[in-house]
């Protein structure tokens, strides 16, 4: 990988060593043309456009208020856009819409703020709208917020592919949702059903998303957030069906071990995260607040989350398979403007955990990002080297701020980086820990395969540290540890899931325990 200059003359080192002793090449950097730009508020994956079987991405800037083309291409990152669509001042994926093999999308006109417009992409993505969906101009759902939530997805059998849009009313503790048939290449700019919700017992209408098919009819399905101020936030779910109906089928309500804030703001958020454990069904996160719930899909659908991601963050999406294991994987975003910022990435699998796996901080970055993590997104090989890209945007709330786009190439399966940096064989072994399901002591063999600086640590559910176990050099050779399910000032643990990981040198692995008193 070479080293790249952009434009403003910065020099890029092409290599960094990030966590878990992985290394992860910048592939570039994309600046927004002007200050003031903020471009890369929002990044899509675009699919292949332009017929090179690479494929191409979609950036908004809502400062100028552009969305711009940037096609893939073989060997290296092309920086300059290949088509701008102007005045545009949001960007939303919504999928296939007319079931061409092209991903379709939803931009916002600037000054239209009762219609959203379509784009039917593939080979056809050009600068001209192909429909739109629009809203009410008067009464109290009329006026800016509609297009607020926006995405799509195969609810019923009424059309090829529904498009779902909400807004809040103004003034009115009450939110409407709006669904709009597409067929046979047309979007009916009317609806042809409507959910309104009024905000009861403290639980108002938020988020809304098409999440996917979550246990496997057919079907995609909806989420709406209900988060509260003085009760338990819900997420209620409207499972797609021949004969979409507006009653919800499932409600999730927060797990017991959220503090009453963070119950109370569940469903603030919504995520679609598409299928991460490769059982074909749909996965997604709910945010209460910015701690992230990750839900899996099945039949039966499991009300309860998964896990809870270990660390607070803002923005999830699939980022494709980026460390080449044949599962998607989560990329998340985590803006702490103006302190500094994060990107993480959860590898997928049948056994996925709540413990990040590659953690990209500002502070390693070659200079200053500000508003880094704001957006992320899986961008696909980009560059045609095999390996699955993915985007970090950084783009500050701040004016000037012309706004960044951080590139970064997946890993690959061979261990041929530049400066002679490699992924290095495993240097241990992790075992399973027995008793399991323990309730005084349990045992943690693990081995060395060299001397070497060894931590093991504890998480709990939420992915805080309760324990470290070993913080010591040791020499090579088969080891043990003991857990008592204490802390580490001696208070005893409640029974549930416990998350052990092991880190040797730049080297990790975790596995689940269960306590049970």
């Amino acid at each position: 990988m070479k080293r790249l200059l952009l434009a403003a003359g910065i020099a890029i080192a092409p290599t960094f060593a990030f966590s878990q002793g992985s290394y992860l090449d910048i592939m570039g950097i994309i600046r927004g043309d002007s200050l003031g730009a903020q471009f890369g508020k929002k990044v899509v994956p675009a699919g292949d456009v332009n017929g090179d079987t690479i494929p191409d991405f979609l950036v908004l800037a809502t400062g100028s208020q552009k969305v711009y083309l940037f096609h893939g291409k073989k060997g290296g990152l092309d920086t300059l856009p290949d088509l701008a669509f102007e005045h545009k001042t949001q960007l939303n994926w919504l999928g296939d819409l007319n079931n061409d093999g092209g991903w379709d999308f939803g931009m916002r006109e600037t000054g239209q703020a009762l219609q959203m417009s379509i784009y039917f992409g593939g080979l056809c993505l050009d600068t001209i709208r192909d429909g739109f969906v629009k809203g009410e101009s008067s009464g109290i759902f009329g006026g800016d917020g509609f297009g607020g939530y926006f995405s799509a997805g195969k609810l019923s059998n009424i059309g090829d592919n529904q498009i779902v849009s909400g807004i809040t009313a103004k003034g009115f503790d009450s939110s409407r949702f709006y669904f709009f048939n597409f067929i046979q290449d047309t979007v009916d700019s009317l609806p042809f059903k409507t959910l309104d919700l009024e905000k009861r017992e403290g639980n108002g209408a938020g988020p809304s998303e098409a999440v996917g098919d979550i246990n496997g009819d057919g079907f995609a399905d909806l989420a709406i957030g209900r988060q509260a101020t003085t009760v338990n936030g819900k997420v209620e779910i409207f499972l797609g069906a021949s004969n979409f109906d507006t009653i919800p089928d499932v409600i999730l309500n927060p797990p017991s071990y959220l503090t009453p804030g963070l119950a109370a703001a569940f469903g603030s958020k919504l995520f679609a995260v598409g299928d991460l454990n490769n059982d074909n069904l749909a996965d997604f996160v709910v945010g209460a607040s910015r701690t992230p719930l990750l839900y899996f899909g099945g039949n039966p659908f499991d009300t309860l989350p998964r896990f809870v991601l270990d660390r607070i963050a803002d923005h999830f999406v699939n980022g494709g398979d980026i460390n080449y294991d044949g599962f998607n994987d989560l990329l998340v975003g985590r803006d702490e403007f103006p302190i500094t910022g994060f990107a993480y990435v959860y590898y997928g699998g049948l056994s996925m955990d709540s413990v990040r796996d590659l953690e990209i901080r500002e502070l390693d970055l070659p200079f200053l990002a500000r508003g880094f993590g704001q957006t992320v997104a899986g961008l696909g090989d980009i560059d045609g080297n095999g390996s699955n890209d993915f985007a970090v945007g950084s783009t500050s709330n701040t004016d000037p701020d012309r706004g960044y786009l951080w590139v970064f190439n997946g890993l690959l399966p061979s261990t041929d980086v530049e400066d002679g940096k490699a992924l290095l064989p495993r240097d241990f072994t992790l075992n399973q820990n027995y008793p399991n399901p323990f309730n005084a002591t349990t045992v943690i063999p693990y081995s060395l395969s060299r001397k070497s600086l060894v931590r093991l640590e504890v998480f709990n559910i939420l992915g805080n540290v309760v324990n470290v176990l070993v913080e010591a050099e040791q020499s090579a050779g088969n080891h043990k540890a003991q857990w008592d399910g204490m802390d580490s000032i001696g208070r005893m643990l409640s029974s549930g899931i416990y998350i052990y990981r092991l880190k040797v040198g730049n080297q990790s692995e975790t596995k689940k325990m269960v306590l049970m008193r």
